[in-house]
């Protein structure tokens, strides 16, 4: 494993990620509610017991491997968010442009708003994205 290429596919993914947790408590909520229904249809006299338990198990095995998918998001979540707050604003802004919210002409607009030579971004962006993985996964720089 190459810990750049992790590091890039983290912040790539990163505003991805981070919405799609609204959206997978949103679906918990919803198998929540299908497991009540499920449960007061096997309750009444004409409730076929087999198709509701059928429902509820569905319903719990998704909710809770979509419970342990945002636990798994959120902490990855929280640990990009820590790496990205032991950057200064320059090196926020140069991961930024290249990996989180990329367009067309990033280097450019990096070098008109820093007043950098091109080699000189990809030397930052290089040594930001180092400092990034450090405060993300606690690593002490020697």
């Amino acid at each position: 494993m190459e810990w750049s290429k992790v590091a890039i596919e983290d912040l790539k993914k990163y505003g991805q990620i981070k919405a799609s947790i609204s959206h997978l408590e949103k679906r918990i909520l919803d198998l929540k509610e299908i497991e009540e229904a499920a449960m007061n249809y096997a309750k009444t006299a004409d409730g076929d017991v087999k198709e509701a338990a059928d429902a509820l198990t569905d319903a719990a095995v998704e909710r809770a491997r979509l419970e342990m998918l945002v636990c798994v998001n959120k902490k990855l979540v929280w640990k990009i968010e820590d790496g990205l707050n032991k950057l200064n604003a320059h090196e926020k802004k140069i991961l930024t442009e290249f990996y989180t919210d990329r367009k067309q002409g990033h280097v450019r607009r990096i070098s008109d708003s820093l007043k950098y030579e091109k080699s000189e971004i990809y030397r930052q962006k290089d040594e930001a994205l180092y400092k990034f993985v450090c405060g993300m996964y606690g690593i002490l720089d020697y």
